[in-house]
Protein backbone atom coordinates (compact mmCIF):
# COMPACT_ATOMS: atom_id res chain seq x y z
CA UNK A 1 0.00 0.00 0.00
CA UNK A 2 2.70 2.13 -0.04
CA UNK A 3 4.08 4.53 -3.01
CA UNK A 4 7.78 3.55 -2.44
CA UNK A 5 10.09 0.79 -0.98
CA UNK A 6 10.93 3.30 1.91
CA UNK A 7 10.15 2.05 5.38
CA UNK A 8 7.22 4.34 7.06
CA UNK A 9 5.83 4.23 10.67
CA UNK A 10 2.01 4.83 9.35
CA UNK A 11 0.13 5.00 5.82
CA UNK A 12 -1.66 8.04 5.29
CA UNK A 13 -4.80 7.94 3.20
CA UNK A 14 -7.51 10.67 2.27
CA UNK A 15 -11.30 9.42 1.39
CA UNK A 16 -13.87 11.50 0.38
CA UNK A 17 -17.44 10.08 0.99
CA UNK A 18 -20.96 11.12 0.05
CA UNK A 19 -23.74 9.97 2.24
CA UNK A 20 -27.22 9.96 1.51
CA UNK A 21 -29.90 8.46 2.71
CA UNK A 22 -28.03 5.77 5.10
CA UNK A 23 -25.64 4.82 2.08
CA UNK A 24 -22.22 5.13 1.82
CA UNK A 25 -20.82 6.10 -1.94
CA UNK A 26 -16.80 6.38 -1.67
CA UNK A 27 -15.88 8.81 -4.14
CA UNK A 28 -12.10 9.23 -3.92
CA UNK A 29 -9.65 7.30 -2.30
CA UNK A 30 -6.05 8.80 -2.34
CA UNK A 31 -2.12 7.92 -0.39
CA UNK A 32 -0.31 10.61 0.69
CA UNK A 33 3.67 10.46 0.23
CA UNK A 34 4.73 12.11 3.52
CA UNK A 35 4.52 11.52 6.67
CA UNK A 36 1.29 12.38 8.92
CA UNK A 37 0.07 16.01 9.42
CA UNK A 38 -1.77 18.26 8.21
CA UNK A 39 -3.40 17.65 4.30
CA UNK A 40 -4.38 21.20 2.99
CA UNK A 41 -1.43 22.00 1.64
CA UNK A 42 -0.57 18.81 0.13
CA UNK A 43 0.89 18.69 -3.58
CA UNK A 44 -0.24 16.93 -6.41
CA UNK A 45 3.26 15.12 -6.98
CA UNK A 46 3.35 13.70 -3.03
CA UNK A 47 -0.21 12.19 -3.79
CA UNK A 48 -1.64 9.22 -6.11
CA UNK A 49 -4.87 7.25 -6.28
CA UNK A 50 -5.19 4.35 -4.87
CA UNK A 51 -6.06 2.20 -8.10
CA UNK A 52 -5.25 -1.60 -6.98
CA UNK A 53 -7.71 -3.81 -5.86
CA UNK A 54 -6.49 -4.90 -2.59
CA UNK A 55 -5.75 -1.32 -0.78
CA UNK A 56 -9.13 -0.08 -2.09
CA UNK A 57 -10.87 -3.19 -0.93
CA UNK A 58 -9.39 -2.57 2.26
CA UNK A 59 -9.72 1.51 2.48
CA UNK A 60 -12.92 0.91 1.48
CA UNK A 61 -14.22 -1.55 4.43
CA UNK A 62 -12.63 0.70 6.86
CA UNK A 63 -14.21 3.60 5.69
CA UNK A 64 -17.57 1.81 5.89
CA UNK A 65 -16.26 0.33 9.22
CA UNK A 66 -16.02 4.08 10.51
CA UNK A 67 -18.84 5.70 8.69
CA UNK A 68 -21.49 3.41 9.99
CA UNK A 69 -20.89 4.20 13.79
CA UNK A 70 -24.06 5.91 15.52
CA UNK A 71 -21.96 9.15 15.65
CA UNK A 72 -22.15 9.42 11.71
CA UNK A 73 -25.94 7.90 11.56
CA UNK A 74 -27.69 11.73 10.92
CA UNK A 75 -24.98 13.02 8.49
CA UNK A 76 -25.71 13.85 5.48
CA UNK A 77 -23.53 15.22 2.67
CA UNK A 78 -19.42 14.98 1.88
CA UNK A 79 -16.79 14.86 3.79
CA UNK A 80 -13.60 13.97 4.02
CA UNK A 81 -11.48 11.01 6.35
CA UNK A 82 -8.28 11.06 6.94
CA UNK A 83 -7.05 7.30 7.98
CA UNK A 84 -3.61 7.15 9.61
CA UNK A 85 -2.63 3.19 9.77
CA UNK A 86 0.42 1.96 11.56
CA UNK A 87 3.11 -0.02 9.75
CA UNK A 88 4.18 -1.62 13.08
CA UNK A 89 1.20 -2.72 14.31
CA UNK A 90 -1.40 -2.99 11.34
CA UNK A 91 -4.40 -0.96 13.07
CA UNK A 92 -5.86 2.39 12.58
CA UNK A 93 -3.25 4.44 14.23
CA UNK A 94 -5.87 8.01 13.70
CA UNK A 95 -8.87 9.06 12.00
CA UNK A 96 -9.78 12.69 11.25
CA UNK A 97 -13.22 13.69 9.54
CA UNK A 98 -14.22 16.89 7.90
CA UNK A 99 -17.62 17.65 7.70
CA UNK A 100 -16.97 20.31 5.33
CA UNK A 101 -14.52 19.56 2.07
CA UNK A 102 -12.92 22.93 0.32
CA UNK A 103 -14.78 22.01 -2.86
CA UNK A 104 -15.28 24.10 -5.81
CA UNK A 105 -12.48 26.75 -4.15
CA UNK A 106 -13.09 30.21 -6.49
CA UNK A 107 -9.56 31.76 -5.27
CA UNK A 108 -6.92 28.82 -5.48
CA UNK A 109 -7.79 25.28 -6.27
CA UNK A 110 -7.92 22.98 -2.58
CA UNK A 111 -6.48 19.62 -1.78
CA UNK A 112 -10.59 18.46 -1.94
CA UNK A 113 -10.53 20.14 -5.27
CA UNK A 114 -7.85 17.91 -6.74
CA UNK A 115 -9.69 14.95 -5.26
CA UNK A 116 -13.28 15.73 -6.92
CA UNK A 117 -11.01 15.61 -9.87
CA UNK A 118 -10.12 12.08 -8.95
CA UNK A 119 -13.80 10.88 -8.99
CA UNK A 120 -14.71 9.39 -12.70
CA UNK A 121 -16.28 12.18 -14.32
CA UNK A 122 -14.60 14.68 -12.14
CA UNK A 123 -16.46 18.08 -11.01
CA UNK A 124 -19.17 17.53 -13.37
CA UNK A 125 -20.43 13.74 -12.24
CA UNK A 126 -20.31 15.34 -8.54
CA UNK A 127 -22.45 17.98 -9.17
CA UNK A 128 -24.55 15.38 -11.27
CA UNK A 129 -24.41 13.34 -7.68
CA UNK A 130 -25.42 15.63 -5.86
CA UNK A 131 -28.37 17.22 -7.98
CA UNK A 132 -29.27 13.78 -8.52
CA UNK A 133 -29.60 13.53 -4.72
CA UNK A 134 -31.07 16.84 -3.93
CA UNK A 135 -33.97 15.58 -6.61
CA UNK A 136 -34.58 12.05 -5.16
CA UNK A 137 -36.50 14.08 -2.31
CA UNK A 138 -38.72 15.96 -4.70
CA UNK A 139 -42.44 14.74 -5.17
CA UNK A 140 -42.51 15.72 -8.56
CA UNK A 141 -39.66 13.46 -9.61
CA UNK A 142 -41.38 10.38 -7.74
CA UNK A 143 -44.37 10.97 -9.48
CA UNK A 144 -42.20 11.07 -12.84
CA UNK A 145 -40.54 7.91 -11.62
CA UNK A 146 -44.14 6.13 -11.90
CA UNK A 147 -45.19 7.31 -15.07
CA UNK A 148 -42.15 5.83 -16.50
CA UNK A 149 -42.81 2.72 -14.17
CA UNK A 150 -46.21 2.69 -15.80
CA UNK A 151 -44.87 2.65 -19.19
CA UNK A 152 -42.52 -0.15 -18.90
CA UNK A 153 -45.22 -2.49 -16.84
CA UNK A 154 -47.47 -1.70 -20.10
CA UNK A 155 -45.04 -2.89 -22.67
CA UNK A 156 -44.02 -5.88 -20.53
CA UNK A 157 -46.06 -8.42 -22.09
CA UNK A 158 -44.82 -7.58 -25.54
CA UNK A 159 -41.27 -7.51 -24.68
CA UNK A 160 -40.55 -11.16 -24.13
CA UNK A 161 -41.51 -12.16 -28.55
CA UNK A 162 -39.72 -8.78 -29.34
CA UNK A 163 -36.57 -10.04 -27.48
CA UNK A 164 -36.24 -13.12 -29.63
CA UNK A 165 -35.63 -11.91 -32.81
CA UNK A 166 -34.05 -8.88 -32.59
CA UNK A 167 -29.79 -8.69 -32.97
CA UNK A 168 -29.45 -7.17 -29.42
CA UNK A 169 -29.86 -10.25 -27.96
CA UNK A 170 -27.53 -11.37 -30.65
CA UNK A 171 -24.64 -9.28 -29.56
CA UNK A 172 -25.52 -9.67 -26.05
CA UNK A 173 -25.42 -13.33 -26.04
CA UNK A 174 -21.12 -12.80 -27.93
CA UNK A 175 -20.33 -10.58 -24.87
CA UNK A 176 -21.98 -13.11 -22.30
CA UNK A 177 -19.67 -15.85 -24.15
CA UNK A 178 -16.72 -13.61 -25.23
CA UNK A 179 -15.84 -11.95 -21.73
CA UNK A 180 -14.99 -13.64 -18.30
CA UNK A 181 -17.96 -13.11 -15.64
CA UNK A 182 -16.16 -14.79 -12.23
CA UNK A 183 -17.57 -13.69 -9.65
CA UNK A 184 -20.69 -11.54 -9.10
CA UNK A 185 -22.47 -9.62 -11.62
CA UNK A 186 -25.14 -6.75 -10.71
CA UNK A 187 -27.28 -6.09 -13.90
CA UNK A 188 -28.67 -2.48 -13.29
CA UNK A 189 -32.04 -2.46 -15.54
CA UNK A 190 -32.08 -6.55 -15.74
CA UNK A 191 -36.00 -6.30 -17.09
CA UNK A 192 -36.85 -9.47 -17.62
CA UNK A 193 -33.48 -11.05 -17.47
CA UNK A 194 -32.81 -11.77 -21.21
CA UNK A 195 -29.10 -11.07 -20.35
CA UNK A 196 -29.13 -13.41 -16.89
CA UNK A 197 -30.35 -15.99 -19.30
CA UNK A 198 -27.53 -15.67 -21.59
CA UNK A 199 -24.92 -15.77 -18.97
CA UNK A 200 -25.94 -18.74 -17.54
CA UNK A 201 -25.66 -20.45 -21.29
CA UNK A 202 -22.23 -20.24 -20.56
CA UNK A 203 -21.26 -19.47 -17.09
CA UNK A 204 -23.02 -22.12 -14.75
CA UNK A 205 -21.46 -20.78 -11.40
CA UNK A 206 -22.07 -16.54 -12.14
CA UNK A 207 -23.34 -14.75 -8.79
CA UNK A 208 -26.08 -13.08 -10.14
CA UNK A 209 -28.28 -9.70 -9.01
CA UNK A 210 -30.14 -7.12 -10.43
CA UNK A 211 -32.10 -3.69 -10.17
CA UNK A 212 -34.77 -2.14 -12.15
CA UNK A 213 -38.12 0.19 -11.76
CA UNK A 214 -40.79 -2.27 -13.65
CA UNK A 215 -42.18 -4.14 -10.86
CA UNK A 216 -43.83 -6.05 -14.01
CA UNK A 217 -40.52 -6.96 -16.07
CA UNK A 218 -38.90 -8.62 -12.58
CA UNK A 219 -42.22 -11.30 -12.79
CA UNK A 220 -40.59 -12.86 -15.96
CA UNK A 221 -39.54 -16.56 -15.03
CA UNK A 222 -36.10 -16.02 -15.92
CA UNK A 223 -35.90 -14.04 -13.02
CA UNK A 224 -36.38 -16.38 -10.23
CA UNK A 225 -34.53 -18.85 -12.52
CA UNK A 226 -30.87 -16.94 -12.73
CA UNK A 227 -30.91 -14.12 -10.70
CA UNK A 228 -31.01 -13.45 -6.63
CA UNK A 229 -34.24 -12.21 -5.59
CA UNK A 230 -35.75 -10.29 -4.80
CA UNK A 231 -34.26 -7.53 -7.02
CA UNK A 232 -33.65 -4.65 -5.79
CA UNK A 233 -36.39 -2.26 -6.98
CA UNK A 234 -35.94 1.86 -7.55
CA UNK A 235 -34.23 4.03 -10.05
CA UNK A 236 -30.33 3.31 -10.89
CA UNK A 237 -29.21 6.06 -9.62
CA UNK A 238 -30.26 5.14 -5.87
CA UNK A 239 -29.98 1.43 -5.87
CA UNK A 240 -26.42 1.56 -7.48
CA UNK A 241 -25.55 3.61 -4.09
CA UNK A 242 -27.94 0.86 -2.16
CA UNK A 243 -26.23 -2.33 -4.09
CA UNK A 244 -23.32 -4.60 -2.31
CA UNK A 245 -19.85 -4.01 -4.06
CA UNK A 246 -20.34 -6.63 -7.14
CA UNK A 247 -17.09 -7.55 -9.35
CA UNK A 248 -19.90 -6.89 -12.93
CA UNK A 249 -21.58 -4.67 -13.33
CA UNK A 250 -24.08 -4.64 -16.82
CA UNK A 251 -26.10 -2.16 -18.00
CA UNK A 252 -28.30 -2.69 -21.85
CA UNK A 253 -31.15 -1.34 -23.16
CA UNK A 254 -31.26 1.25 -20.35
CA UNK A 255 -29.72 4.64 -20.88
CA UNK A 256 -31.19 5.76 -24.01
CA UNK A 257 -34.24 6.55 -21.33
CA UNK A 258 -32.79 8.80 -19.05
CA UNK A 259 -31.61 11.94 -18.59
CA UNK A 260 -27.98 13.28 -19.23
CA UNK A 261 -27.66 13.81 -15.46
CA UNK A 262 -28.97 10.28 -14.56
CA UNK A 263 -26.41 8.70 -16.77
CA UNK A 264 -23.34 10.59 -15.61
CA UNK A 265 -24.12 9.93 -12.34
CA UNK A 266 -24.60 6.39 -12.70
CA UNK A 267 -21.57 5.92 -15.12
CA UNK A 268 -19.85 7.30 -12.59
CA UNK A 269 -21.06 5.54 -9.56
CA UNK A 270 -20.37 2.37 -11.74
CA UNK A 271 -17.41 2.98 -11.94
CA UNK A 272 -16.60 3.29 -7.87
CA UNK A 273 -18.73 0.14 -7.54
CA UNK A 274 -17.23 -2.43 -9.78
CA UNK A 275 -14.05 -4.38 -9.05
CA UNK A 276 -13.08 -6.24 -12.21
CA UNK A 277 -15.78 -4.82 -15.30
CA UNK A 278 -18.25 -2.54 -16.62
CA UNK A 279 -20.50 -3.42 -19.66
CA UNK A 280 -22.99 -1.20 -21.01
CA UNK A 281 -24.50 -0.19 -24.22
CA UNK A 282 -25.62 3.76 -25.42
CA UNK A 283 -28.04 3.45 -28.31
CA UNK A 284 -28.12 5.68 -30.90
CA UNK A 285 -31.17 7.45 -31.28
CA UNK A 286 -32.48 9.97 -33.92
CA UNK A 287 -34.74 12.90 -33.67
CA UNK A 288 -37.24 10.88 -35.78
CA UNK A 289 -37.04 7.66 -33.36
CA UNK A 290 -36.82 10.42 -30.10
CA UNK A 291 -40.30 11.78 -31.19
CA UNK A 292 -41.83 8.68 -31.59
CA UNK A 293 -40.66 7.04 -28.45
CA UNK A 294 -41.75 9.95 -26.61
CA UNK A 295 -45.16 10.48 -28.11
CA UNK A 296 -45.97 6.54 -27.76
CA UNK A 297 -44.18 6.52 -23.95
CA UNK A 298 -45.03 9.52 -22.22
CA UNK A 299 -41.76 9.23 -20.79
CA UNK A 300 -38.72 11.95 -20.95
CA UNK A 301 -37.01 12.16 -24.69
CA UNK A 302 -34.11 9.68 -25.25
CA UNK A 303 -30.82 10.52 -25.40
CA UNK A 304 -27.46 10.03 -27.36
CA UNK A 305 -24.70 9.99 -24.29
CA UNK A 306 -21.77 9.40 -26.31
CA UNK A 307 -20.91 13.04 -25.61
CA UNK A 308 -21.22 12.66 -22.08
CA UNK A 309 -19.05 9.68 -22.23
CA UNK A 310 -16.13 11.38 -24.28
CA UNK A 311 -16.00 14.25 -21.14
CA UNK A 312 -15.82 11.13 -18.64
CA UNK A 313 -13.40 9.17 -20.43
CA UNK A 314 -11.70 6.53 -19.36
CA UNK A 315 -10.60 7.03 -15.22
CA UNK A 316 -7.24 5.85 -13.88
CA UNK A 317 -7.11 2.22 -13.26
CA UNK A 318 -9.68 1.45 -16.15
CA UNK A 319 -8.72 0.34 -20.07
CA UNK A 320 -11.21 0.23 -22.80
CA UNK A 321 -11.09 -3.43 -23.74
CA UNK A 322 -14.20 -3.17 -26.41
CA UNK A 323 -16.38 -0.69 -27.94
CA UNK A 324 -18.37 -2.05 -31.23
CA UNK A 325 -21.14 -0.35 -33.02
CA UNK A 326 -23.25 -2.42 -34.87
CA UNK A 327 -27.53 -2.56 -35.72
CA UNK A 328 -28.94 -3.13 -32.49
CA UNK A 329 -32.60 -3.62 -34.04
CA UNK A 330 -35.18 -2.46 -36.59
CA UNK A 331 -38.01 -0.64 -34.90
CA UNK A 332 -41.46 -2.82 -36.06
CA UNK A 333 -43.72 0.08 -36.12
CA UNK A 334 -41.81 2.75 -37.90
CA UNK A 335 -38.95 0.67 -40.24
CA UNK A 336 -35.84 2.82 -37.92
CA UNK A 337 -32.32 1.34 -37.66
CA UNK A 338 -31.29 1.57 -34.65
CA UNK A 339 -27.87 0.83 -33.82
CA UNK A 340 -25.79 1.07 -30.19
CA UNK A 341 -21.95 1.36 -28.68
CA UNK A 342 -21.22 -1.75 -27.33
CA UNK A 343 -18.57 -0.30 -24.61
CA UNK A 344 -17.05 -2.85 -21.86
CA UNK A 345 -14.17 -1.68 -19.05
CA UNK A 346 -11.79 -3.68 -17.35
CA UNK A 347 -9.92 -2.37 -13.78
CA UNK A 348 -6.19 -2.01 -14.86
CA UNK A 349 -4.65 -5.27 -12.47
Amino acid sequence: MRLDGHRKEQDLFSVLVLLSAGSISILAIVEHDFPPGSVENARAEKLAVVKDLTSTTIIQSLTSFIINRPSFAKLDGCLRLTISISNITATIASIDVDLEPRMFSQQQASFDDWMVNQIPGGPEALLCLLLTRHQQKSKGLTAKQATVCAAFDAISPQLAATFDCIAHVAVMRSLAFQFSWEGTVLDVGCGQGVFGGLLALYHKDVDLYGTDMSEAMIRAPQIKEYYHTPIHVGPMEQTLISSPTPDHITCFSVFQYVAPMTFITALSQMFLKARKSITFDIPEVSPEYAQKLENVMKLSRPTDHLPSLHRIGTPAGWKVVMHRHCLTYTEPNYGIDVYSRYIRYERIV
